[in-house]
């Protein structure tokens, strides 16, 4: 059995196989929870990510035996608990706790994930138009525009990268720069095959 300060009947959990964490047992008043450190879960347990001293401690404690924080273990009062394991104040998030050493996880709120889903999804659309647009006229053979195709298509380029610096998730902007990239390497092959061809054209010419 591991008692947690005020929350008994802990249960101990690899979360996401590499995090050291104690499971809050059901029924719990979550504002209890919070103050002893605990975070609520995606799955809607509460969870509370051990400190390596706690880990370290709770390996240390026989088979068979309970396990016991208490206040003053770690020189850390039981009503400083929260502090420590929680940066945030009231009932925490899922997506609003970091513990050290876990994986990043997204401290956004829901309107600033919404916000920046659709300022991405703008520069992405704003992309492809410039590419689009550099294709067509580009087709068209206008001498005049060959400027603007340049300047066009460095425009797309630009938004498509500061696409995927800002906005590492969005998945228009992923492939935007697959689409980039594949570009890219077909004008580095054609440059290629046309300096060979210019290469074999010359030498012919030289023969007697």
């Amino acid at each position: 059995m591991i008692n947690y300060y005020e929350v008994q009947n802990c249960v101990f959990e690899n979360y996401q196989n590499n995090q050291p964490v104690l499971i809050a047992p059901q029924g719990y008043d979550p504002a209890v929870l919070a103050r002893n450190g605990f975070v609520a879960l995606p799955d809607g347990r509460w969870a509370h990510f051990m400190t390596q001293q706690e880990y370290q401690y709770l390996c240390s404690v026989p088979q068979g035996q309970n396990a016991q924080f208490y206040a003053g273990m770690f020189n850390q009062p039981a009503q400083n608990v929260q502090g420590a394991a929680n940066p945030f104040q009231g009932t925490p998030a899922p997506n609003t706790f970091q513990p050290q050493g876990a994986p990043v996880t997204d401290t956004r709120t829901p309107e600033q994930i919404k916000k920046d889903t659709t300022i991405s999804n703008v520069l992405a659309g704003c992309s492809a138009l410039c590419l689009l647009l550099s294709f067509v006229l580009g087709g068209a053979e206008a001498k005049d525009l060959y400027g603007l195709i340049a300047v066009l298509f460095q425009i797309g380029l630009v938004l498509m990268i500061i696409v995927r610096v800002r906005y590492k998730d969005n998945v228009f902007g992923k492939i935007l720069m697959w689409v980039y990239i594949i570009l890219g390497a077909l004008v580095i092959i054609g440059v290629i095959l046309f300096i060979a061809a210019c290469g074999a054209i010359l030498k012919d010419c030289n023969i007697d």
